[in-house]
């Protein structure tokens, strides 16, 4: 990197000198008394110019034969911005943009300017478009920190006067930024459009088009659980439009009905309703387009009658004076409340020497504190911190955007004129700013989140939803207010509708215990078995002394020891979601080398689950997750950490029959089988008409769903958290084929009972009828095949004949079978 160095700005030609050290110069103060004597009389315009002409100076983009652009012998592949505390940087907070554009990656140095206000920045460039990178990046400082560079850093050639600055920010491996953007086109002369002219257009000119494509906008885009209240803000801001004549109500209706018809929502004509009534209380109150409103409020301020401002701008607009005049009332009445409100900023006397006019500057510090008046606070995670939100005792995940919208939602909802300043200004210093304020640094001084989170005890098991906290006990559901909480709950753990205890008899009355009843294929004791399975999961309470997997497969077998699927399993997971979070995950494609697998579990995640797991994968991956301390390696945050205690439960479907045997297997897997009443031939929306857990279900629906899982956690708590193993129905025989083959079942099958069965015999049988090769189907093998049948299939006996010295034959004896004693009397 050489640069061309000059003892001064008047001579033209200089010194090849190396980049880093003239920045280690003004570093270390090689040119400190110097640059200190100008900074004193910085005030002093003639007197900082005479002594700037004493400094030695250095072209920073490249080195030149003689110092002009088109004399550039090399280029140094770096750009020079300069930032200074004046014109549209006089409102910026230029120490905490300085600290931001620090921490970007396309910034290779950073360093106090020679008069020791503003600072330039240093950025690797290509070197074919020098003009078309400061282009590119004079728009990327200004969208990303609010600042404006100086345009004269676009000649090539610029002098850059050396300075004194022992913090000098240095990033030899910064990006190149790589953006160029060309000399943009002189515009076409266009005639102006009046702003009264809101219809739409190709290019949607009008204010109150503007105005009505920006409220859509924003229903469209607003979360779940909000939509009701930004549709209400939107539909009485178009009220105001309408009052002040620019906009149609009909079709301001129209529109804000389509977009809300393009989002889900539970009742779609109360939604129509409140755009109705919205839109009639907010023509109460007429609203002026901003640019119109702010001259109304100078005017105003100057002494002007309403009378008068209302009629020069109705003649501007070409709209009716009284319509003009009831929006130029309502302003008057804000310019006379002048309301204060100074929320993040302060109102600073500008620069001017003789009555300096206020300026805007956003503070960060009034910003923490503005953010923690409003719940916001830190939850640290290893190395770094998430931002939440407390509102009374739930705790709400915060991100970086959602951080940015409550701002300017908070800033939106401000009255148009306050502080001496316009709501429109507030709101473009927070988006100009956007980087700076809402970085890394902002959530570090949050204050940190204090309480517990409420956690499921051994005899209690929380469920919230909207109309308050439902406590499951073995003596059955109270429903408590969320006064009474001892504890932080997650959002994520609330639901949005109401809880109603209702009686067994109405309970099975409702769809899902119908669809428990046929997985269970009509028998009570397998009921029982789901009911528990799904009380286990709703109890977030985790035994250290019987961790268990809950394991959902079929009844049915194939050939292959694989079931066909599709009976409705996942079903139960999904059940599961509307009551507590849960992650599911697909177990055909899980990877358990990946760190990253888990990475959707949160604090809040009570469940995940396997789906469809795949029979490849050993049983034995799971106890990690399911026995201990659970490491979840998110994207761009890293490592987290859940003890056993706080850690989700596990669980997994599968059409297959999972590997390995043993005591530890036996003691964690709770396994399930369910009915094939349903299938490829039945699914539950061909009986039921619908899809469970949709719109189609009436509140009643939900309430009999709701009733009966609270019912599944009440008789689980019951159990006092011991599953005891469920009646296989053909599980073992599933799992015998699984561990040998179809065809070795059934040879040992058709044996005879009760009588020596040799080894050498039946493994040459077996060879010649399955047609297997001695090299195929060893002794070893065979014997543990025969060993894996005496466990999961029938007792026998084993052993030896031959005289004593003599090794003998091996031989087995399989046991009789046992005879049902009604069959016997029959």
């Amino acid at each position: 990197m050489l640069v061309s160095f000059y003892p001064d700005p008047v001579t033209t030609t200089g010194q090849t000198l190396d980049l880093p050290e003239v920045l280690t110069g003004i570093e270390t103060g090689r040119w400190r008394a110097e640059v200190e004597a100008a900074r004193a009389v910085v005030d002093n315009k003639a007197a900082y110019a005479a002594a700037k002409r004493k400094l030695p100076c250095f072209t920073t983009s490249g080195t030149f034969s003689t110092r002009k652009a088109e004399q550039l012998l090399a280029h140094s592949g770096l750009l020079c911005l300069d930032i200074d505390a004046k014109d549209v940087n006089a409102a910026v907070d230029l120490v905490a943009a300085r600290q931001a554009i620090e921490g970007d990656s396309y910034t290779y140095a950073v360093a106090a300017s020679t008069g020791g206000v503003g600072f330039f920045v240093l950025v690797p460039i290509p070197t074919n478009d020098h003009k078309g990178s400061f282009r590119a990046l004079a728009a990327y400082f200004l969208t990303e920190y609010g600042v404006a560079v100086d345009r004269a850093c676009q000649d090539v050639s610029r002098l850059r006067f050396v300075s004194y600055d022992p913090t000098l920010y240095l990033n030899e491996r910064a990006a190149t930024f790589e953006e160029t953007l060309p000399e943009p086109a002189r515009p076409a002369s266009v005639p102006p459009v009046g702003a009264g002219q809101w219809r739409p257009s190709a290019r949607g000119e009008g204010y109150g088009q503007q105005a009505l494509d920006r409220a859509c906008d924003k229903v469209l885009r607003a979360a779940d659980g909000e939509k009701r209240t930004v549709l209400n803000k939107m539909a009485l801001l178009c009220g105001g439009y309408i009052a002040a004549g620019f906009l149609n109500e009909a079709e301001a209706e129209q529109a804000l009905q389509a977009a809300i018809s393009r989002r889900e929502v539970d009742d779609l004509p109360h939604a129509f309703k409140t755009i109705r009534i919205a839109i009639a209380d907010g023509k109460l109150r007429p609203v002026l387009p901003p640019l119109l409103q702010q001259h109304v409020h100078e005017r105003l301020r100057s002494g002007a009658g309403v009378d008068a401002v209302a009629t020069a701008l109705a003649a501007s607009q070409g709209l009716p004076v009284g319509t003009i005049e009831a929006a130029v009332k309502v302003a008057a009445a804000e310019v006379e409340e002048a309301v204060p409100v100074l929320a993040f900023w302060e109102m600073v006397p500008g620069s001017a020497k003789r009555d300096p006019p206020m300026k805007l500057v956003l503070r960060l510090n009034l910003l923490r504190q503005f953010l923690a008046r409003h719940g916001f606070r830190k939850l640290p995670v290893g190395q770094k911190v998430r931002v939440v939100r407390q509102v009374e005792q739930v705790v709400h995940e915060v991100t970086r955007a959602q951080l940015k919208d409550f701002v300017l939602g908070y800033v939106e909802d401000l009255p148009f004129a306050f502080d001496g300043t316009y709501r429109d200004r507030v709101e473009e210093q927070v988006q100009a700013q956007h980087r700076m304020l809402f970085d890394e640094g902002t959530s570090e001084f949050l204050p940190t989140l204090g309480g517990e989170f409420l956690r499921d005890t051994a005899q209690h098991a929380y469920l919230f939803y909207r109309n308050g906290v439902v406590v499951a006990t073995k003596d059955g559901p109270e429903l408590q207010p969320y006064g009474e909480l001892p504890g932080l709950v997650w959002a994520e753990q609330l639901r949005a509708r109401d809880f109603t205890p209702l009686s067994q008899e109405e309970i099975e009355t409702g769809e899902f215990f119908r669809f428990l009843w046929n997985l269970a294929d009509k028998k009570p004791e397998r009921l029982r078995a789901l009911l528990l399975f799904i009380g286990y999961y709703l109890h977030g309470y985790k035994d250290p002394s019987n961790p268990k997997v809950g394991v959902l497969l079929d009844e049915g077998m194939g050939p292959d020891g694989q079931a066909n699927g599709g009976t409705g399993k996942s079903l139960l997971f999904e059940a599961l979601r509307q009551l507590v979070p849960v992650v599911a995950i697909d177990g055909r494609g899980f990877d358990p080398r990946n760190s990253k697998e888990l990475q959707e579990v949160t604090d809040a995640t009570r469940v995940v689950f396997f789906d469809d797991w795949a029979p490849s994968l050993s049983f034995d991956r799971l106890f990690v997750y399911a026995t201990g301390t659970l490491t979840v390696d998110r994207h761009y945050v890293g490592k987290q950490s859940y003890p056993y205690a706080t850690s989700p439960k596990f669980g997994i479907t599968t059409n297959g029959v999972l590997t390995g045997q043993g005591g530890s297997h036996d003691r964690r897997r709770y396994e399930v089988e369910v009915s094939p009443y349903y299938g490829p031939h039945r699914q539950p929306r061909d009986e039921f008409g619908h899809n469970f857990f949709s719109e189609a279900w009436s509140a009643h629906e939900w309430s009999r769903f709701d009733a009966l899982m609270v019912h599944a956690c009440c008789l689980y708590l019951g159990t006092g958290g011991r599953l005891a193993a469920p009646t296989s129905v053909g599980l073992e025989q599933r799992r015998l084929v699984a561990a040998t083959s179809a065809g070795f079942v059934a040879f040992m099958d058709a044996q005879p009972r009760g009588q020596k069965l040799y080894r050498n015999t039946l493994i040459s049988e077996f060879r010649v009828a399955e047609g297997y090769t001695e090299a195929s189907m060893t002794p070893h093998k065979f014997g543990g095949w025969l060993n894996t049948y005496k466990k999961l299939s029938t007792d026998f006996q084993q052993g030896q004949d031959g005289d004593a010295g003599s090794r003998g034959q091996r031989w087995i004896m399989l046991a009789q079978p046992v005879v049902n004693e009604v069959t016997m009397a029959l």
